[in-house]
């Protein structure tokens, strides 16, 4: 994902301040962020990109990144927030850049996927199926860098948290031929990630 930020300058330390947020960013007066944020604010697609990530990166998600537990039966306070935002933020932004742009179970890439199924009508309120989805390979686990992947909607609808990543090889070929004869896409199945994962 790193190269793919590249092309619309958007840094890693762009992407932290974004997810962070403005609110977050007077508070601590981290002027040089919100100028940087506000030189990229006619760019629509780095601006559609920023806001999906930030989207994506859910308080839960953050907290276990970092390792914190989750309050689940309470609600969040303002001091929990700004926490989970603290310490989580540069983990999952990290983790965020270092994902390939394309499905790691059926390998689609992310801008194919996007126009295919924008082009068909199929994307959930204008936002599910536009991008590559987190996805917990092992879902009775926490949120991870080693328990997460970027998966495609059809691939993350399919595999729920009902199938265990081990088995759903053949689901994830079935939907790699859905996209390349059906749909008429050319790109390569994942075969190392399948081959890494036998490995292990």
């Amino acid at each position: 994902m790193k190269k793919l930020m590249d092309t619309y300058g958007l840094s890693q330390d762009l992407i932290i301040a974004y997810v962070l947020g403005y609110d977050y960013l007077k508070k601590k007066q981290l002027t040089d962020s919100l100028e940087a944020i506000n030189k990229v604010k006619t760019n629509k697609e780095a601006i559609q990109i920023l806001t999906h990530i930030k989207n994506i990166a859910t308080y839960k998600r953050l907290a276990e990144f970092a390792g914190m537990p989750f309050p689940s039966k309470k609600q969040l306070s303002d001091e929990d927030r700004q926490l989970f935002k603290e310490k989580g933020v540069p983990l999952f932004v990290e983790w965020y850049l270092e994902q390939h742009p394309y499905c790691c179970y059926c390998g689609v890439p992310e801008n194919l996927c996007k126009e295919k199924l924008q082009e068909q009508g199929a994307t959930r309120q204008g936002h599910r199926g536009s991008y590559l989805e987190v996805e917990k390979t092992n879902p009775d686990k926490t949120y991870t860098k080693d328990n997460c992947v970027l998966a495609c909607y059809l691939c993350n609808n399919a595999k729920t948290n009902f199938i265990q990543v081990q088995d759903f090889e053949p689901i994830a070929w079935g939907i790699y031929q859905f996209w390349t004869q059906n749909k008429k896409l050319k790109f390569a199945f994942p075969e190392e990630f399948w081959k890494n994962l036998k490995s292990k």
